[in-house]
């Protein structure tokens, strides 16, 4: 067994920092009204970039963590 070849090898894509409306919301598996209402009231973070608003991966980690429900009574 030699060394992998280049065909072989797995490509490793870092993950981005920011991410545009319609791929936030593919991520967070919501529509995208929906999103933007999130934005809108203040429960996701964005950055403004002109006129676009993007989604910083930071930011819907968040969002999901303080989302997450445990096995606990409530």
């Amino acid at each position: 067994m030699g060394r992998p070849s280049r065909q072989d090898k797995i490509r490793q894509v870092p993950r981005r920092l920011l991410y545009t409306t319609t791929e936030a919301a593919t991520l967070l598996c919501c529509g995208r009204p929906f999103l933007l209402d999130e934005l809108d009231n203040g429960n996701l973070g964005f950055v403004r970039r002109g006129q676009r608003r993007y989604v910083p991966a930071a930011a819907l980690d968040k969002y999901v963590e303080e989302r997450t429900q445990t096995g606990g009574q409530a």
